[in-house]
């Protein structure tokens, strides 16, 4: 199992990796410093420093989709089982090993 990521060790390798990224980046030292990064950077990121794999960041990568459709007005419908199956995915591949 991967440490959760406020290891010292994945804090260091983030700041490492987003500076590579974007040469304004003011190391992270809390995870409100995150925040200030894009959601799809931060995936990518955590992929780079092999805090999770390829696979699990398209999965996350397609809940965010999901989540930025539903969140901003359009004609996008979703049923329950969509919902479900979201929310497992976040279940399992994020609280379940970070929380």
């Amino acid at each position: 199992m991967v440490p959760p990521m406020g290891s010292t060790s994945h804090l260091v390798a983030f700041n490492t990796e987003a500076k590579k990224r974007d040469a304004k980046w003011k190391p992270a030292k809390t995870a409100d410093d995150l925040g200030k990064l894009r959601e799809f950077t931060f995936l990518e990121i955590a992929e780079a420093i092999s805090i999770f794999g390829k696979n699990v960041k398209q999965e996350l990568e397609a809940c965010l989709k999901l989540r930025n459709g539903c969140g901003h007005p359009n004609s996008l419908k979703i049923g329950s089982n969509k919902v479900a199956a979201h929310l497992e995915t976040l279940a399992i591949n994020v609280f379940a090993v970070y929380a």
